[in-house]
Formats: C-alpha cells, structure tokens, sequence
C-alpha cells in the first residue's frame, strides 16, 4: 500500500483552506477556535496496520499566537494515543497490537472556517507482547511530525484530517 507522505499532502490542504482565506470574512478566536483544552477522537491507517485508533487532548499553550495582524494563531500541547490492531503485511511486519502515546506541538492557523497545523514531537511505540519492529526493543521512540486540517462546523467541533509518522492517515472529530 503506498502512502503519501505528510510533506506531499500540505499543498492539497493549503488549495483546501485557500478559498477560505480569499473571501475575506473574518476569522479567529471568537469565530472558530476552539477555545481552552480540546478533545480529539480519531481512526487511524498506517502503512504497517489495517486501522488504529485513537485520540488526543489539546492544551493552548499560546492562544494568540506569535503573529499578530490579521493572522490568527495558536500554539498547543497535543497528548494522547493511538492503538493498532492488525497487520496490514502478513509475513513482512508482524508487531501485532500496540500502542503509541504521542506528545507533540501543534502550531494552528485559522482561516473562516478551516485551520491547517504542522505538528512534531515524540512518539513511544509500546508492544505488549515484548517485541518490536524490526528486531528493536518492545518500548522505543521516534520523531513524530505531521499536518494536519480541521473543517469547524460548529462552535467546539471541528472534522479532522492528520497525516504524520509515524501515525499514518488520520480522521476523526475535534470537540
């Protein structure tokens, strides 16, 4: 199964949030920024697993951002999880069931109704059974980095897209 990786799918989020920016309408905080801690719930495709799930909660660690003007951002904490299930390569990659917590910052732009985010940070791969990934140790780390949009529809939920690594293709539910 080829993937995209998360650097190839920024433009085709950056084409999706466009129109958003060129109509002009007014946008921010008390528009579509989910304000305080934010809930994620998310499915999840990897390269190596048929689906996961998962989720995250978000803490504004910088809600009016660093850029000031007419460009409305905010910086966040982004914990949370996301469990694997199954193989996608039997024969190839058999890491069975495992967990990875991930921690990351979350640099959010919002433009009417969407916002797009790079992300990066850590995430822990966690394999009960005592093996992992290609002959490593049952517990290790590795960069987590990723982008990410959100569509905001209502004033606290939002639908969510994510690609990272090493969490693969994600959707869900920003509340």
């Amino acid at each position: 199964m080829r993937t995209m990786s998360p650097t190839s799918l920024a433009p085709l989020m950056l084409a999706l949030a466009g129109p958003a920016w060129a109509h002009g309408g007014h946008h921010g905080p008390d528009h579509n920024q989910i304000e305080g801690v934010r809930v994620e719930a998310h499915g999840s495709v990897s390269p190596y697993t048929v689906f996961g799930v998962g989720g995250r909660l978000e803490v504004p660690l910088v809600p009016d951002g660093f850029i000031g003007g007419d460009v409305h951002d905010e910086l966040a904490l982004s914990l949370g999880a996301d469990g694997y299930f199954a193989e996608l390569n039997p024969g190839w990659y058999d890491g069975g069931v495992y967990v990875v917590p991930v921690a990351a910052l979350q640099w959010n732009f919002y433009a009417g109704d969407w916002s797009i985010f790079p992300e990066g940070g850590v995430a822990f791969h966690v394999h009960p059974d005592g093996t992992g990934w290609d002959g490593r140790q049952a517990i290790y780390a590795e960069p987590d980095v990723g982008i990410g949009a959100r569509y905001h529809f209502a004033d606290r939920n939002a639908l969510l897209l994510r690609a990272s690594t090493p969490g693969g293709i994600q959707v869900g539910l920003t509340f």
